[in-house]
């Protein structure tokens, strides 16, 4: 019987390539392909900051730059907003040694920046949203959109539970005498925004301020529709052009016609 052959030194191995480049990684795991296959809100604080570093130098890739900044803060997210670049280019105390190798003056401004955004954002206090009441504020958010145009479009105006305006959208575009109206383009984005309710506009580009009967039968859909799903038309308006708004006796009046305000909406 032979002798077994003795355990080779590890030094006699060969090495094994250290992937010490992102651009080697699996897809799955580079933060800027998993953010866009994933989302934002899958990735870890460390993978996020990787991004802003955008990369890395030799044997230090972006992302193990990232983690030795957030270890070096006890992964403790807040405190970013407590560095600034002394730190983030210093040396370690009582040593001349660089706090973080490989992160220069170009790679601290794009992590200071993207901090001070963050502190913005923090305190901007959120967008208030149109409320409608009446058929006034309506008139208000559509006139922008449909009035003096010389062809006809269909909009629509979603609402929360509030009355506030989640979205404004336009519906449709056509000729001098109408726009096409199909129902699924309208009930779509109310059911994808989760509206509690909706207000549909056109215009006539002939200023006339008189429902036609297209306009009620269309009216008519949407309400039974949008009641299946629980939703509610609120209203319908039609906008004329904004030089058409003197009434024959010389008083100023409105210029458009709301069918909630006219009992046409009562009607149907």
């Amino acid at each position: 019987m032979k002798a077994d052959t003795p355990l080779q030194s590890s030094e006699s191995f060969a090495k094994v390539p250290v992937k010490s480049s992102i651009k080697q990684w699996s897809e799955e795991d580079r933060p800027r392909e998993k953010l866009l296959k994933l989302g934002a809100r899958r990735l870890s604080d460390a993978e996020l900051l990787a991004i802003f570093i955008n990369s890395g130098t030799e044997g230090v890739t972006a992302l193990d730059l990232a983690k030795s900044l957030m270890s070096s803060l006890d992964n403790d997210l807040g405190r970013l907003l407590e560095i600034d670049n002394t730190y983030l280019m210093g040396s370690v105390e009582g040593s001349r040694k660089k706090r973080f190798p490989g992160l220069g003056e170009a790679r601290a401004c794009t992590i200071l920046a993207a901090i001070e955004l963050g502190r913005r954002l923090r305190d901007t206090p959120p967008r208030q949203r149109a409320q409608i009441t009446c058929s006034l504020d309506a008139y208000r958010i559509l006139r922008r959109h449909l009035e003096d145009l010389d062809h006809e479009e269909l909009w629509c105006l979603y609402l929360d539970a509030s009355g506030r305006v989640i979205k404004e959208m336009q519906i449709s575009s056509g000729g001098v005498s109408h726009a096409v109206a199909d129902l699924r383009l309208i009930m779509a984005p109310a059911i994808t925004l989760y509206a509690s309710a909706l207000i549909l506009a056109h215009n006539h580009p002939t200023g006339h301020l008189q429902a036609s009967r297209n306009d009620i039968d269309l009216t008519q859909r949407v309400k039974q529709i949008s009641s299946v799903c629980n939703i509610q038309l609120n209203d319908h308006l039609i906008l004329g052009r904004y030089h058409s708004s003197i009434a024959s006796e010389g008083t100023t009046a409105p210029p458009y016609l709301s069918f909630a305000d006219s009992g046409l909406m009562a009607s149907l």
